[in-house]
């Protein structure tokens, strides 16, 4: 019942251009919320009951620096899920050259009936908890009965010169590099993994009041990002590593990490959303 630990850093400025071209059923389905599911697919050959939404274009802006890939398909995703839309299709994509430093991608929005089959991470939330689809990885050869792998990713998600920064601290559970060996105990078990998935939002959020409280704008952010990662990061490995300790010997105590966790994820809770807002730099 291990668990991984991934953690991401990405620095941004500038966003990019952003084209939509809407189909009569744009306004066909509600707003897809971060933590549904959403697929973000190469091709739609695997779709089925697919209602197409509408076309986004990202392009170069002019002095765009925030647009590496993963941040161009991100903010489809979220015009997508604007749309209505559970389900971007990626239909061109121009890659950094000589005319421009961006990635500069095309795709089509869908509604679909299949999403969560084609998910690679979930976003925690309180109305989404883990169940044993969501575990994809191989189980052969792997020593444990379980793995729940998440990651800690944070992110400048808006970024104004002299002016305010925007910075996104989320926790993502990793479908495909987490596992699940089914048994006669399928509840116990999921409950255990899903705690863990649960401490790392813990450390997500002590993460959060850190930035909030020591890197009150973006210069000090960057400065001191390292120094605070390195803190919550050696925090939380060590309260995953006290959790399987624990509950191994003694299953009994499942119960008392359910409350510990539950305490603190209230306690912690002015550092539920995923965004901290930071203020102008200081000259």
């Amino acid at each position: 019942m291990k668990k991984l630990l991934f953690l991401a850093l990405i620095f941004g400025a500038c966003a990019p251009q952003m084209e939509l071209t809407k189909s009569p059923s744009f306004n066909k389905y509600p707003t897809v919320e971060p933590y549904e599911a959403f697929a973000l697919l190469p091709d739609s050959n695997l779709l089925q009951n697919k209602v197409y939404l509408g076309d986004i274009i990202i392009r170069d802006a002019g002095f765009t620096v925030d647009c590496d890939f993963e941040t161009v398909v991100q903010l489809a995703a979220e015009k997508s899920r604007k749309l209505g839309g559970n389900c971007f299709v990626l239909t061109k994509h121009r890659k950094p050259g000589l005319s421009s430093s961006c990635h500069q991608i095309r795709g089509k929005v869908y509604h679909i009936d299949n999403a969560a089959q084609f998910e690679k991470t979930i976003l925690w939330h309180p109305n989404r908890p883990l169940i044993i689809e969501n575990f994809r990885g191989p189980t052969e050869n792997r020593p444990f009965q379980a793995a729940t792998a998440y990651q800690i990713h944070s992110k400048v998600k808006e970024y104004t010169l002299g002016g305010k920064t925007t910075i996104s601290v989320e926790t993502r559970f990793a479908c495909d590099d987490s596992y699940f060996k089914k048994s006669e105990n399928d509840a116990e078990l999921l409950q255990h993994e899903q705690l863990h998935f649960d401490i790392a939002e813990i450390y997500s959020r002590k993460f959060r009041k850190a930035i909030s409280e020591q890197a009150t704008n973006y210069n000090l952010y960057r400065a001191k990002y390292e120094i605070l990662m390195a803190e919550v990061r050696k925090e939380l490995m060590l309260k995953q590593d006290e959790y399987d300790a624990e509950v191994y010997k003694d299953p009994s105590l499942q119960a008392k990490w359910n409350a510990w966790v539950k305490t603190e994820l209230a306690q912690l809770a002015d550092f539920a959303s995923t965004d901290i807002v930071l203020g102008a730099n200081r000259e």
